[in-house]
């Protein structure tokens, strides 16, 4: 395979730019099959290139309808691998710098449901503009004012996006709109969780309640669907917030049934990141017990002791705070004392 793949590579100077693009796209999913494969971003940026000049290419000369569905298609593979790929690595591609509008369909018509990014196509703009924030924040140790504005401008783009309203029903027997359009809020939520843990200074629920609506809208997709083949981002996102024995039971379940329909070495990947990340957060939830229970302790010592002083105290002396909280004998700003020899 990988002789394969070094041969496509030495050949794709000399295709088509729609072509060499197909092609780059194949050597991409080609490294998922991988476990040894760090990432794909090395031929996503290839790729990016050829869409720039697909597009450049369509824009200037025209295209027909047929061509143009042949190559949103590619443009939708490309633009699903490239968000996913910056969500979850360190590595970077670049920021897109051409008008995708070309790719545009009115929301008022029809839509297919995409093969990789299901009902969320026109959530995956949004979802580009939120990777680009990630990596930027990556490489800083602080956030600045800046990246809070443009974070919470991106969460209220997030929150109030909603998929097309007509698609056209799958082919798959086992499939249903329904299960694309939740998946499709799955993905909504899960970026809303990434943007949160990137820029906690944001108004936000906690990451744990958000990845249990990742989980819960997962959940009401049925394991026979289809669908499940796209679910791996939020899978992976909110599974690593499980903490219940329940909940990751139900999620190892999940990866299971993905499993059988993808045996990619990537998905073995995110089987061992999901495990690794709750080992840790179990030594770590560990290693604070003790620490959580004394101070418990010292909290429940402290509140008994100041009660047992206030029960001493005369009665007149009861209706004011030991910590001056309140005026009064206690609490009242004390009278300078006048000198008897001024």
């Amino acid at each position: 395979m990988r002789q394969s793949i070094s041969d496509l590579v030495g050949q794709v100077q000399n295709m088509r730019a729609d072509a060499a693009l197909a092609t780059n796209l194949a050597l991409a999913f080609a490294d998922t099959w991988d476990q040894h494969t760090r990432t794909c971003i090395p031929h996503l940026r290839g790729a990016k290139t050829l869409v720039c000049q697909v597009i450049a290419a369509g824009m200037h000369e025209g295209v027909t309808d047929k061509e143009l569905d042949r190559i949103r298609f590619l443009y939708n593979t490309w633009s699903y691998m490239d968000v996913i790929a910056r969500l979850t690595s360190l590595d970077e591609c670049g920021p897109q710098n051409w008008d995708s509008s070309i790719f545009e369909i009115p929301s008022n018509l029809v839509h297919k449901i995409d093969p990789l990014m299901g009902c969320a196509t026109t959530l995956y703009p949004l979802m580009s503009r939120v990777a680009e924030l990630i990596q930027h924040v990556r490489k800083s140790s602080s956030n600045t004012v800046s990246v809070v504005a443009q974070a919470v401008e991106l969460k209220a783009l997030v929150e109030r996006w909603e998929p097309p309203q007509w698609f056209e029903p799958p082919a798959d027997p086992n499939s249903e709109v329904q299960h694309s359009i939740q998946v499709a809020h799955a993905y909504r939520w899960a970026t809303l969780m990434f943007l949160h843990q990137a820029v906690p200074e944001i108004p936000s629920e906690p990451a744990d309640k958000l990845a249990k609506r990742v989980l819960i809208l997962l959940a009401t997709v049925p394991y026979t669907s289809r669908t499940t083949i796209i679910q791996l981002f939020p899978l992976l996102a909110a599974g690593s917030e499980a903490d219940t024995d329940d909940d990751r039971k139900w999620v190892l379940d999940r990866w299971t049934t993905i499993q059988s329909h993808l045996m990619l070495g990537g998905v073995d990947r995110c089987l061992e990141v999901l495990r690794e990340v709750w080992e840790r957060r179990d030594a770590i939830n560990t290693r604070r017990e003790p620490e959580m229970a004394i101070s418990r302790s010292t909290e429940s010592f402290s509140s008994g002791h100041q009660e047992k002083m206030s029960s001493s105290l005369p009665n007149e002396f009861r209706k004011y705070s030991l910590n001056a909280s309140h005026e009064g004998l206690i609490g009242r700003r004390p009278v300078q004392p006048t000198s008897t020899f001024a």
